[in-house]
């Protein structure tokens, strides 16, 4: 029967009929009765009994519209013919078991359900069975009254009808790999990164109460890199440092497991490193002085 406020289907279990007439004028503002209209004659019920044997023939289609419309690519739309699922019934405590499968069929050939596997789905096992002393199953669900007219709207047969209501509802979500937004996203994270990088040096170089010592930890000063290339013992004991500092280093680490202590030693070498530098400085500047002084007494 058809849901008049969702255009759904109602399937009915039970109805009641009853014969009524206005007790209230058709022109009246106000009406002292809950109705106006009050029953002639003993209400009539029916049963429909074996509701769980009949059965449902499904057809459905589901269509991604804008990739379809994009690629024209049938994956993006397909009919139940081209679809695989299963109907489940969920338990007491949380878990899902499967009662039917329906596999791809032909194209002539819909889904069949029976109302048996959808009350079991629903967790109904009959509608025979009773909710209240004196309510079963058949009264539940959904309930409709359509009230028919007679005699120009003097009398009415209302007809109340209880059943089983089923509303399909299609949702899901169609993805497809799309490059340019996967590069965008990488730039994105990339950008974060190097903002949140950015932010911590800020915090921790000019805010933190210990900003002077995280200035001097976060950055190394190292040689005049112009001088070693022009002085070839200078460069061959910074490459030597390198080498053996990295052996030591190690050493050191397994013997004594300090971070601290390497950095001391390292700070130490680069010292000696800067002294042998202004040594050399200075021993070349007296050999130039020397050689000066020479010419000028040989002048003399």
């Amino acid at each position: 029967y058809p849901n008049l406020d969702t255009m759904q289907l109602l399937v009915t279990t039970h109805v009641t009929e009853k014969q009524q007439s206005r007790i209230c004028a058709r022109n009246a503002t106000m009406c002292p009765y809950e109705s106006p209209f009050n029953d002639t004659e003993p209400p009539q019920e029916y049963f429909v009994g074996g509701i769980e044997t009949y059965a449902l023939q499904l057809e459905h289609s589901a269509e991604a519209a804008i990739f379809y419309s994009e690629t024209r690519d049938s994956k993006f739309a397909a009919s139940n013919h081209e679809m695989e699922g299963t109907l489940y019934k969920r338990l007491s405590n949380g878990k899902s078991v499967a009662i039917k499968e329906f596999p791809k069929t032909r194209a002539s050939q819909p889904d069949v359900i029976s109302f048996e596997e959808i009350l079991e789905a629903a967790g109904v096992s009959s509608l025979e069975e009773s909710l209240t002393e004196s309510s079963q199953r058949y009264f539940a669900g959904v309930t409709i009254y359509e009230p028919v007219y007679e005699r120009y709207g003097d009398h009415r047969t209302l007809v109340i009808r209880n059943g089983i209501k089923l509303v399909f509802i299609q949702q899901g979500n169609v993805g497809k790999f799309d490059f340019p937004t996967l590069l965008l996203s990488l730039v994105s994270g990339l950008a974060l990164l190097a903002i949140s990088q950015t932010a911590v040096d800020v915090v921790a170089l000019y805010i933190l109460p210990l900003k002077s010592i995280y200035r001097k930890q976060k950055y190394e000063l190292s040689v005049n890199f112009g001088e070693v290339r022009e002085n070839k013992e200078l460069r061959e004991l910074l490459l030597n440092y390198s080498e053996d500092f990295e052996v030591v280093s190690a050493a050191l680490a397994m013997q004594f497991g300090s971070e601290s202590f390497l950095a001391h030693l390292e700070a130490i070498i680069l010292f000696a490193v800067k002294s042998y530098e202004n040594g050399v400085m200075d021993e070349q500047r007296c050999l130039k002085d020397r050689q000066r002084s020479s010419k000028d007494f040989r002048k003399t």
